[in-house]
């Protein structure tokens, strides 16, 4: 089966939860705004206590970031409390809500196109 070049997917994922800023207090990367708090999870420094991490890895945001920004030359939107974080390509475009956003939202858009996953996610 081959996949049409332009078709283009789109997912979207919300919560009404703490946030990303919000899971970080007390941990060793607390930070200050949800800025922070989104770049910190884009870098992969886990929000979970260093008991967690010893049974969960906490990479899920990067990988998505990385097979669907880099592999399918996608994009993506981060929002959480104050701050919207766009990704394309090498692109980092930075916002900030006039209102707080009550828990996370993560969206992506690419291209249907076959990718070797592997090569991006972190296994």
């Amino acid at each position: 089966m081959s996949i049409p070049k332009n078709n283009t997917c789109e997912i979207v994922l919300a919560d009404c939860g703490i946030g990303y800023k919000n899971s970080y207090e007390g941990t060793e990367f607390e930070v200050e705004t949800d800025r922070d708090a989104i770049i910190n999870a884009m870098e992969g420094k886990s929000s979970k206590s260093a008991k967690a991490k010893m049974k969960e890895r906490g990479k899920g945001i990067p990988s998505i970031a990385n097979l669907f920004v880099n592999g399918y030359g996608g994009k993506l939107i981060i929002i959480s409390g104050e701050s919207i974080m766009y990704y394309k390509s090498n692109e980092r475009k930075e916002l900030k809500l006039k209102s707080k956003w009550q828990g996370s939202l993560v969206g992506i858009s690419f291209n249907l196109k076959s990718v070797n996953l592997y090569k991006y996610v972190d296994v």
